[in-house]
């Protein structure tokens, strides 16, 4: 449940003196970087988040942000119990989990690693213990999947559909399985991160110098682009807009994958620059139109907070 946020006179009159000049490079800097975000045309602002504790985020099937938050008021010892905001039109909408909740708490679900809601509406969540990782149906009925990241040590997963999860295993490599853990597409090679946005899966390589796109249904290479020092540590997520243009999100900006290159869209100058430290993962981008928003961990050895920023023309 628990989610990972002088002294002697003359040095004191030199020390005097160095911060005053240190504000004023400061004040200089502050203009500076104001100026820049006034002529990029885009502008940011944080969007807060519904009251309490937030849980992960997700994309509903239109590709509007959701965000799971913890229900503490029915979270028992034996269950948890969530709650799912939509945002739509700037403001969160709550819907309905009873459904979700009373399977969880039928089936004495105590920890969960994420939820996802596929594109016709289910509800699955994930849990990742030291006993495995397993996949459950939270909608409709109930059904564990205690298989379907298969055998093999798994780096990061995904939930495709109702059908079907992408995983990232150890040796670099890409796996679309059934629910059973069968395997149904292997692609991909020394891949360090891979992420999946409607019918597509985003890949990024150990070196960090190419994105490759993947064909979920068939396992074929739609598609890369050259990302060389656009992608750091602090990671890189994708979003695919109604005209199917994709989209990738780093600290360095935000970029339209075309061409077999990431060409700006929002600059990095424009990125909080709070937000973006060496404690700072980038987890989802959505896109509606020209408005482009970006979900943030930060942390550090004792805090962790989620932040959700838009990014919008002016």
């Amino acid at each position: 449940m628990k989610r990972k946020f002088l002294a002697v006179t003359m040095a004191f009159l030199t020390a005097a003196m160095l911060c005053t000049g240190c504000g004023s490079q400061a004040a200089d800097q502050e203009q500076t970087t104001n100026k820049i975000k006034e002529e990029t045309g885009y502008k940011e602002r944080e969007i807060t988040y519904p009251k309490g504790q937030p849980f992960c985020m997700a994309r509903d099937a239109d590709g509007k942000p959701i965000v799971f938050m913890f229900d503490e008021k029915h979270i028992t010892q034996d269950s948890m119990a969530y709650k799912k905001y939509v945002l739509e039109d700037g403001e969160w909408n709550e819907v309905d989990m009873s459904e979700t909740n009373e399977l969880l708490k039928k089936n004495k679900i105590s920890e969960l690693y994420t939820l996802t809601e596929t594109a016709n509406g289910k509800i699955f969540g994930v849990s990742n213990t030291s006993t495995g990782t397993y996949v459950y149906a939270l909608t409709d009925k109930f059904k564990a999947y205690p298989d379907a990241f298969g055998k093999k040590p798994i780096q990061s997963f995904a939930v495709a559909d109702d059908k079907s999860v992408l995983a990232l295993y150890g040796e670099g490599k890409c796996a679309i399985n059934d629910l059973k853990g069968n395997c149904i597409h292997e692609f991909g090679e020394n891949v360090a991160r891979a992420d999946l946005v409607n019918d597509m899966i985003f890949t990024i390589g150990t070196d960090g110098s190419k994105i490759t796109v993947y064909n979920l249904e068939t396992g074929e290479q739609e598609d890369e682009f050259e990302a060389q020092g656009q992608v750091t540590n602090q990671g890189v997520c994708y979003a695919v807009n109604e005209d199917g243009e994709w989209f990738a999100a780093t600290e360095k900006g935000i970029f339209l994958l075309e061409n077999g290159k990431m060409q700006e869209v929002v600059p990095e100058s424009v990125m909080s620059t709070n937000a973006l430290t060496s404690q700072a993962w980038l987890n989802y981008l959505f896109v509606q139109g020209d408005t482009f928003y970006v979900d943030y961990t930060i942390e550090d050895d004792n805090t962790r907070q989620d932040r959700l920023t838009v990014y919008e023309k002016k």
